[in-house]
Protein backbone atom coordinates (compact mmCIF):
# COMPACT_ATOMS: atom_id res chain seq x y z
CA UNK A 1 0.00 0.00 0.00
CA UNK A 2 1.04 3.86 -0.81
CA UNK A 3 2.30 5.44 2.24
CA UNK A 4 1.14 9.06 0.48
CA UNK A 5 -2.76 8.82 2.01
CA UNK A 6 -4.39 11.94 2.46
CA UNK A 7 -7.21 11.53 4.45
CA UNK A 8 -8.64 15.20 3.32
CA UNK A 9 -8.71 13.88 -0.53
CA UNK A 10 -10.08 10.75 0.53
CA UNK A 11 -13.03 12.24 2.33
CA UNK A 12 -13.38 14.60 -1.09
CA UNK A 13 -13.31 11.84 -3.16
CA UNK A 14 -15.70 9.13 -0.97
CA UNK A 15 -19.33 9.59 -1.62
CA UNK A 16 -20.21 11.14 1.10
CA UNK A 17 -23.38 8.44 1.57
CA UNK A 18 -20.98 5.55 1.93
CA UNK A 19 -18.71 7.68 4.20
CA UNK A 20 -21.56 8.04 6.72
CA UNK A 21 -22.88 4.51 6.32
CA UNK A 22 -19.13 3.14 6.79
CA UNK A 23 -18.48 5.85 10.10
CA UNK A 24 -22.40 4.36 11.58
CA UNK A 25 -21.39 0.71 11.17
CA UNK A 26 -18.27 0.87 12.36
CA UNK A 27 -19.57 3.30 15.27
CA UNK A 28 -16.82 5.57 14.70
CA UNK A 29 -19.09 8.89 13.93
CA UNK A 30 -23.05 8.59 14.85
CA UNK A 31 -24.39 11.66 15.35
CA UNK A 32 -23.00 13.62 12.43
CA UNK A 33 -24.83 16.57 10.68
CA UNK A 34 -23.44 15.31 7.06
CA UNK A 35 -25.70 18.04 5.30
CA UNK A 36 -23.71 20.58 6.78
CA UNK A 37 -20.27 19.65 4.24
CA UNK A 38 -20.10 21.54 1.15
CA UNK A 39 -18.77 20.18 -1.81
CA UNK A 40 -15.19 21.06 -0.72
CA UNK A 41 -15.54 22.06 2.91
CA UNK A 42 -15.00 18.88 5.23
CA UNK A 43 -13.47 20.73 8.33
CA UNK A 44 -16.00 19.54 10.62
CA UNK A 45 -15.80 15.96 8.97
CA UNK A 46 -12.43 16.65 10.27
CA UNK A 47 -12.68 18.12 13.70
CA UNK A 48 -15.27 14.94 14.25
CA UNK A 49 -12.36 12.60 12.84
CA UNK A 50 -9.51 14.19 15.43
CA UNK A 51 -11.98 12.76 18.31
CA UNK A 52 -11.88 9.20 17.37
CA UNK A 53 -9.62 6.94 19.20
CA UNK A 54 -5.91 7.07 17.87
CA UNK A 55 -6.04 2.92 17.59
CA UNK A 56 -9.91 3.11 15.74
CA UNK A 57 -8.16 6.20 13.08
CA UNK A 58 -5.23 3.63 12.48
CA UNK A 59 -7.97 0.92 11.70
CA UNK A 60 -10.04 3.41 9.50
CA UNK A 61 -7.07 4.48 7.74
CA UNK A 62 -6.23 1.41 6.66
CA UNK A 63 -9.43 0.00 5.27
CA UNK A 64 -9.65 3.86 3.41
CA UNK A 65 -6.06 2.47 1.78
CA UNK A 66 -7.38 -0.70 0.32
CA UNK A 67 -10.66 1.63 -1.17
CA UNK A 68 -8.46 3.63 -2.23
CA UNK A 69 -6.62 0.80 -4.03
CA UNK A 70 -9.04 -1.09 -5.50
CA UNK A 71 -11.47 2.01 -6.64
CA UNK A 72 -9.88 2.60 -9.89
CA UNK A 73 -11.65 1.98 -13.63
CA UNK A 74 -10.27 -1.37 -13.57
CA UNK A 75 -12.27 -2.16 -10.12
CA UNK A 76 -15.45 -3.33 -11.91
CA UNK A 77 -13.45 -6.32 -13.87
CA UNK A 78 -11.65 -7.11 -10.43
CA UNK A 79 -14.52 -7.33 -8.06
CA UNK A 80 -16.26 -9.99 -11.18
CA UNK A 81 -13.67 -11.50 -11.46
CA UNK A 82 -13.37 -12.71 -7.99
CA UNK A 83 -17.36 -12.96 -8.29
CA UNK A 84 -17.27 -15.35 -10.70
CA UNK A 85 -15.03 -17.46 -8.31
CA UNK A 86 -17.84 -17.77 -6.09
CA UNK A 87 -20.55 -18.15 -9.07
CA UNK A 88 -21.71 -14.84 -8.31
CA UNK A 89 -20.75 -12.55 -11.54
CA UNK A 90 -24.05 -11.86 -12.93
CA UNK A 91 -25.50 -10.51 -9.82
CA UNK A 92 -22.20 -8.36 -8.79
CA UNK A 93 -21.95 -6.99 -11.86
CA UNK A 94 -26.26 -5.59 -12.25
CA UNK A 95 -25.17 -4.19 -8.72
CA UNK A 96 -21.79 -2.84 -9.73
CA UNK A 97 -23.54 -1.41 -12.84
CA UNK A 98 -26.21 0.72 -10.75
CA UNK A 99 -23.49 2.08 -8.32
CA UNK A 100 -21.15 3.95 -11.23
CA UNK A 101 -18.88 5.46 -9.02
CA UNK A 102 -15.80 3.65 -8.08
CA UNK A 103 -15.37 4.51 -4.66
CA UNK A 104 -18.74 3.27 -4.36
CA UNK A 105 -18.07 -0.14 -5.68
CA UNK A 106 -15.13 -0.59 -3.24
CA UNK A 107 -17.32 0.69 -0.54
CA UNK A 108 -19.94 -1.91 -1.34
CA UNK A 109 -17.44 -4.58 -1.55
CA UNK A 110 -16.27 -4.04 1.74
CA UNK A 111 -19.75 -3.68 3.87
CA UNK A 112 -21.88 -6.00 2.13
CA UNK A 113 -19.79 -8.44 0.15
CA UNK A 114 -16.81 -9.05 2.18
CA UNK A 115 -15.96 -12.48 0.52
CA UNK A 116 -15.38 -11.05 -2.49
CA UNK A 117 -12.99 -7.99 -0.87
CA UNK A 118 -9.47 -9.89 -0.13
CA UNK A 119 -9.64 -11.39 -3.57
CA UNK A 120 -10.76 -7.94 -5.63
CA UNK A 121 -8.02 -6.21 -3.53
CA UNK A 122 -5.37 -8.75 -4.77
CA UNK A 123 -6.27 -8.13 -8.45
CA UNK A 124 -6.27 -4.58 -8.01
CA UNK A 125 -2.87 -4.79 -5.94
CA UNK A 126 -1.48 -6.76 -9.05
CA UNK A 127 -2.85 -4.81 -12.07
CA UNK A 128 -1.62 -1.67 -10.36
CA UNK A 129 2.12 -2.79 -10.35
CA UNK A 130 4.54 -0.98 -12.01
CA UNK A 131 5.20 -2.37 -15.97
CA UNK A 132 9.13 -1.66 -15.01
CA UNK A 133 9.10 -5.19 -12.75
CA UNK A 134 6.56 -7.43 -15.15
CA UNK A 135 8.57 -10.36 -16.71
CA UNK A 136 6.83 -12.68 -19.15
CA UNK A 137 8.29 -16.19 -19.56
CA UNK A 138 6.35 -18.13 -22.64
CA UNK A 139 5.99 -21.94 -23.53
CA UNK A 140 5.51 -22.87 -20.19
CA UNK A 141 5.01 -26.70 -19.21
CA UNK A 142 1.06 -27.52 -18.68
CA UNK A 143 -0.79 -28.17 -15.47
CA UNK A 144 -4.01 -29.80 -16.46
CA UNK A 145 -5.51 -29.04 -13.11
CA UNK A 146 -6.94 -26.58 -10.79
CA UNK A 147 -4.57 -25.22 -8.54
CA UNK A 148 -4.55 -26.47 -4.70
CA UNK A 149 -3.32 -25.15 -1.55
CA UNK A 150 -0.65 -27.98 -1.71
CA UNK A 151 0.92 -25.97 -4.87
CA UNK A 152 1.25 -22.76 -2.42
CA UNK A 153 3.37 -24.44 0.29
CA UNK A 154 4.95 -26.31 -2.18
CA UNK A 155 6.05 -22.57 -3.91
CA UNK A 156 6.61 -21.16 -0.58
CA UNK A 157 9.22 -23.66 0.64
CA UNK A 158 10.80 -23.30 -3.11
CA UNK A 159 11.21 -19.61 -2.29
CA UNK A 160 12.28 -19.59 1.31
CA UNK A 161 14.95 -21.64 -0.20
CA UNK A 162 15.77 -19.56 -2.89
CA UNK A 163 16.30 -16.37 -0.63
CA UNK A 164 17.47 -17.75 1.76
CA UNK A 165 20.74 -19.35 -0.26
CA UNK A 166 21.01 -16.37 -2.76
CA UNK A 167 20.18 -13.13 -0.45
CA UNK A 168 19.91 -14.13 3.12
CA UNK A 169 16.40 -13.49 3.82
CA UNK A 170 12.86 -15.57 3.24
CA UNK A 171 13.55 -17.78 6.12
CA UNK A 172 9.40 -17.54 6.37
CA UNK A 173 7.47 -17.34 3.57
CA UNK A 174 3.81 -17.47 3.25
CA UNK A 175 1.90 -17.86 -0.24
CA UNK A 176 -1.53 -16.93 -1.38
CA UNK A 177 -2.96 -18.33 -4.32
CA UNK A 178 -6.42 -17.46 -6.39
CA UNK A 179 -7.96 -18.08 -9.83
CA UNK A 180 -9.24 -15.52 -11.26
CA UNK A 181 -12.08 -15.16 -13.97
CA UNK A 182 -15.30 -16.95 -14.64
CA UNK A 183 -12.68 -19.52 -16.62
CA UNK A 184 -10.03 -19.34 -13.97
CA UNK A 185 -7.42 -19.90 -16.40
CA UNK A 186 -5.56 -17.30 -14.59
CA UNK A 187 -3.74 -18.82 -11.68
CA UNK A 188 -2.24 -16.03 -8.95
CA UNK A 189 -0.12 -16.56 -6.70
CA UNK A 190 0.97 -13.47 -4.09
CA UNK A 191 4.22 -15.10 -2.15
CA UNK A 192 5.58 -12.72 1.11
CA UNK A 193 9.06 -13.62 2.04
CA UNK A 194 10.83 -12.50 5.38
CA UNK A 195 12.58 -9.40 4.46
CA UNK A 196 15.78 -8.31 7.12
CA UNK A 197 14.67 -7.34 10.46
CA UNK A 198 14.32 -3.35 10.16
CA UNK A 199 14.68 -0.92 12.87
CA UNK A 200 12.42 2.20 12.05
CA UNK A 201 11.68 4.83 14.37
CA UNK A 202 8.13 5.11 15.13
CA UNK A 203 5.77 7.12 17.65
CA UNK A 204 4.31 5.24 21.04
CA UNK A 205 3.56 6.18 24.34
CA UNK A 206 6.52 7.46 25.39
CA UNK A 207 7.55 9.46 22.37
CA UNK A 208 9.38 8.39 19.23
CA UNK A 209 11.25 5.27 19.55
CA UNK A 210 13.29 2.49 17.62
CA UNK A 211 11.49 -0.81 17.21
CA UNK A 212 12.51 -3.66 15.34
CA UNK A 213 9.98 -5.35 13.27
CA UNK A 214 10.23 -8.28 10.51
CA UNK A 215 8.63 -7.07 7.44
CA UNK A 216 8.00 -9.04 4.28
CA UNK A 217 8.37 -8.57 0.73
CA UNK A 218 6.04 -9.41 -2.08
CA UNK A 219 6.55 -11.31 -4.99
CA UNK A 220 3.64 -12.00 -7.78
CA UNK A 221 3.57 -15.14 -9.70
CA UNK A 222 0.66 -14.92 -12.58
CA UNK A 223 0.09 -18.26 -14.22
CA UNK A 224 -2.08 -18.73 -17.39
CA UNK A 225 -2.18 -22.64 -18.18
CA UNK A 226 -4.30 -21.64 -21.14
CA UNK A 227 -2.08 -19.62 -23.04
CA UNK A 228 1.26 -21.48 -20.91
CA UNK A 229 2.55 -18.23 -19.95
CA UNK A 230 4.44 -17.28 -16.53
CA UNK A 231 3.83 -13.61 -15.40
CA UNK A 232 6.56 -12.25 -12.23
CA UNK A 233 6.23 -9.27 -10.71
CA UNK A 234 9.48 -8.74 -8.66
CA UNK A 235 11.69 -5.66 -7.96
CA UNK A 236 15.09 -7.99 -8.87
CA UNK A 237 17.58 -8.55 -11.58
CA UNK A 238 17.16 -10.39 -14.66
CA UNK A 239 19.24 -13.29 -13.21
CA UNK A 240 16.74 -13.56 -10.16
CA UNK A 241 13.66 -13.30 -12.25
CA UNK A 242 15.22 -16.70 -14.25
CA UNK A 243 15.19 -18.48 -10.93
CA UNK A 244 12.05 -17.59 -9.67
CA UNK A 245 10.80 -19.12 -12.87
CA UNK A 246 12.70 -22.14 -12.79
CA UNK A 247 11.64 -22.60 -8.84
CA UNK A 248 8.10 -22.30 -9.51
CA UNK A 249 8.08 -24.59 -12.30
CA UNK A 250 9.33 -27.46 -10.12
CA UNK A 251 7.57 -26.52 -7.32
CA UNK A 252 3.98 -25.96 -8.67
CA UNK A 253 4.47 -27.71 -12.47
CA UNK A 254 6.58 -30.87 -11.06
CA UNK A 255 9.11 -29.50 -14.14
CA UNK A 256 12.44 -28.43 -14.60
CA UNK A 257 12.82 -25.80 -17.20
CA UNK A 258 16.00 -24.28 -18.59
CA UNK A 259 17.13 -20.83 -17.07
CA UNK A 260 16.70 -19.27 -20.33
CA UNK A 261 13.30 -18.25 -21.99
CA UNK A 262 12.63 -19.84 -25.08
CA UNK A 263 11.47 -17.91 -28.37
CA UNK A 264 8.74 -16.35 -28.32
CA UNK A 265 6.91 -18.55 -31.04
CA UNK A 266 3.02 -17.16 -30.56
CA UNK A 267 1.45 -14.78 -33.03
CA UNK A 268 -1.07 -11.95 -33.21
CA UNK A 269 -4.15 -13.04 -35.91
CA UNK A 270 -5.03 -9.86 -37.09
CA UNK A 271 -7.19 -10.93 -40.25
CA UNK A 272 -10.14 -9.66 -38.69
CA UNK A 273 -9.35 -6.51 -39.19
CA UNK A 274 -9.59 -6.95 -42.79
CA UNK A 275 -13.66 -7.09 -42.71
CA UNK A 276 -14.96 -3.71 -42.98
CA UNK A 277 -18.18 -4.56 -41.12
CA UNK A 278 -15.99 -5.45 -37.89
CA UNK A 279 -16.62 -3.56 -35.16
CA UNK A 280 -15.72 -3.90 -31.30
CA UNK A 281 -18.73 -4.64 -28.81
CA UNK A 282 -16.64 -3.69 -25.48
CA UNK A 283 -18.85 -5.49 -22.78
CA UNK A 284 -20.55 -2.49 -20.12
CA UNK A 285 -18.32 -2.77 -17.59
CA UNK A 286 -15.58 -1.84 -19.42
CA UNK A 287 -16.64 1.35 -19.60
CA UNK A 288 -15.75 2.14 -23.60
CA UNK A 289 -17.72 4.51 -25.41
CA UNK A 290 -16.20 2.81 -28.49
CA UNK A 291 -12.71 1.44 -29.96
CA UNK A 292 -11.89 3.09 -33.26
CA UNK A 293 -8.93 1.91 -36.05
CA UNK A 294 -7.06 4.42 -36.88
CA UNK A 295 -4.27 2.61 -38.38
CA UNK A 296 -3.76 -0.26 -40.67
CA UNK A 297 -1.48 -2.32 -42.52
CA UNK A 298 -1.90 -5.02 -45.44
CA UNK A 299 0.62 -6.81 -47.39
CA UNK A 300 -0.36 -8.68 -50.35
CA UNK A 301 1.76 -12.13 -50.79
CA UNK A 302 3.11 -12.89 -54.32
CA UNK A 303 5.16 -12.72 -57.01
CA UNK A 304 5.20 -8.83 -56.79
CA UNK A 305 4.60 -8.35 -52.80
CA UNK A 306 2.76 -4.89 -52.18
CA UNK A 307 2.35 -3.76 -48.91
CA UNK A 308 -0.21 -0.60 -47.83
CA UNK A 309 0.18 1.59 -44.84
CA UNK A 310 -3.21 3.58 -43.84
CA UNK A 311 -2.78 6.38 -41.04
CA UNK A 312 -5.72 8.21 -40.51
CA UNK A 313 -6.11 11.75 -38.71
CA UNK A 314 -8.47 12.70 -36.21
CA UNK A 315 -11.02 14.20 -37.90
CA UNK A 316 -11.37 11.32 -41.25
CA UNK A 317 -13.90 8.49 -40.19
CA UNK A 318 -12.86 5.04 -39.77
CA UNK A 319 -14.57 3.54 -43.02
CA UNK A 320 -11.45 5.72 -45.00
CA UNK A 321 -9.38 2.61 -43.81
CA UNK A 322 -10.77 -0.23 -45.86
CA UNK A 323 -11.99 2.08 -48.94
CA UNK A 324 -8.30 3.16 -49.24
CA UNK A 325 -6.91 -0.46 -48.72
CA UNK A 326 -9.72 -1.88 -51.42
CA UNK A 327 -8.50 0.56 -54.17
CA UNK A 328 -5.01 -0.28 -53.08
CA UNK A 329 -5.29 -4.03 -53.82
CA UNK A 330 -8.10 -3.89 -56.67
CA UNK A 331 -7.68 -7.58 -58.47
CA UNK A 332 -5.70 -8.86 -55.73
CA UNK A 333 -7.05 -12.05 -54.06
CA UNK A 334 -8.26 -11.66 -50.00
CA UNK A 335 -6.63 -14.84 -49.54
CA UNK A 336 -3.40 -13.59 -50.71
CA UNK A 337 -3.83 -10.48 -47.85
CA UNK A 338 -2.35 -10.39 -44.15
CA UNK A 339 -3.21 -7.72 -41.62
CA UNK A 340 0.57 -6.79 -40.14
CA UNK A 341 -0.33 -4.09 -38.35
CA UNK A 342 -3.34 -1.99 -36.46
CA UNK A 343 -2.91 0.90 -34.51
CA UNK A 344 -6.30 1.39 -32.14
CA UNK A 345 -8.07 3.88 -30.15
CA UNK A 346 -10.17 3.55 -27.01
CA UNK A 347 -12.64 6.16 -26.06
CA UNK A 348 -14.05 5.99 -22.31
CA UNK A 349 -17.55 7.60 -21.07
CA UNK A 350 -17.27 10.73 -19.44
CA UNK A 351 -17.45 9.82 -15.87
CA UNK A 352 -18.64 12.54 -12.95
CA UNK A 353 -16.55 15.12 -12.36
CA UNK A 354 -14.29 14.67 -15.44
CA UNK A 355 -14.30 17.55 -18.04
CA UNK A 356 -12.58 15.64 -20.74
CA UNK A 357 -12.55 11.76 -21.58
CA UNK A 358 -10.31 9.21 -21.40
CA UNK A 359 -8.46 8.01 -24.43
CA UNK A 360 -5.96 5.35 -24.79
CA UNK A 361 -4.09 4.63 -28.35
CA UNK A 362 -2.03 1.80 -29.29
CA UNK A 363 -0.42 -0.54 -31.97
CA UNK A 364 -0.27 -4.02 -32.24
CA UNK A 365 1.86 -5.62 -34.66
CA UNK A 366 2.88 -9.18 -36.11
CA UNK A 367 4.16 -11.63 -35.09
CA UNK A 368 3.69 -10.64 -31.22
CA UNK A 369 4.30 -7.05 -30.47
CA UNK A 370 1.74 -4.32 -28.71
CA UNK A 371 2.56 -0.69 -27.05
CA UNK A 372 -0.20 -0.76 -24.68
CA UNK A 373 1.08 0.86 -21.51
CA UNK A 374 0.64 -0.71 -18.34
CA UNK A 375 -1.65 1.56 -16.21
CA UNK A 376 -5.27 2.18 -14.40
CA UNK A 377 -6.95 1.22 -17.81
CA UNK A 378 -4.49 -0.89 -19.26
CA UNK A 379 -6.12 -4.47 -17.57
CA UNK A 380 -9.87 -3.21 -19.07
CA UNK A 381 -8.31 -2.81 -22.71
CA UNK A 382 -6.07 -6.36 -22.35
CA UNK A 383 -9.67 -7.65 -21.26
CA UNK A 384 -11.33 -6.32 -24.67
CA UNK A 385 -8.29 -8.19 -26.67
CA UNK A 386 -9.33 -10.85 -25.23
CA UNK A 387 -12.87 -11.27 -25.27
CA UNK A 388 -12.64 -10.26 -29.10
CA UNK A 389 -10.12 -12.62 -29.78
CA UNK A 390 -7.22 -10.71 -29.69
CA UNK A 391 -4.02 -12.68 -28.49
CA UNK A 392 -1.01 -13.86 -29.39
CA UNK A 393 -1.28 -17.66 -29.14
CA UNK A 394 0.85 -20.78 -29.62
CA UNK A 395 0.82 -22.39 -33.40
CA UNK A 396 -0.82 -25.67 -33.40
CA UNK A 397 1.00 -28.52 -33.08
CA UNK A 398 0.60 -32.55 -34.59
CA UNK A 399 -1.12 -34.46 -31.76
CA UNK A 400 -1.73 -31.23 -29.83
CA UNK A 401 -5.02 -30.75 -30.67
CA UNK A 402 -5.55 -27.97 -27.06
CA UNK A 403 -2.54 -25.83 -28.44
CA UNK A 404 -3.45 -22.55 -30.75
Amino acid sequence: MANDFDIRHFFRRAPRDWLQRYFAERKLILDFDWASLGKHNIDPLLRRWQEIAQDQRIRAVEEFRKIRLLATPACKVQIIDEAAFHGLDDEVGAKLAELGDFYACAFWVLLEQPNLWEGALRFADADGKSGRYLRKRINMPKLGRAITDNDADMLAKALSALFVTSEGRGTRCVVHAYRRGADARREYFFAYPEDHKHTPLVFEEEGLVAKPHNPAFEVIFIHDDDAQTLTIWHEGNKKRIQELQTAFAQAVLGRKIPRNSPKDDRAYDLQMFLDPDFAFSPDPVLGMERVNIRKLRVHASGQHGLTVRVDLDQETPSHALHETVKRAFSGVRESQLEVTFVGLQVIFYLLPGEEKKRTRSFQIATPNSCNLKPDQLSPLIEKLLVDHGIEPRRPRENGDAGLR
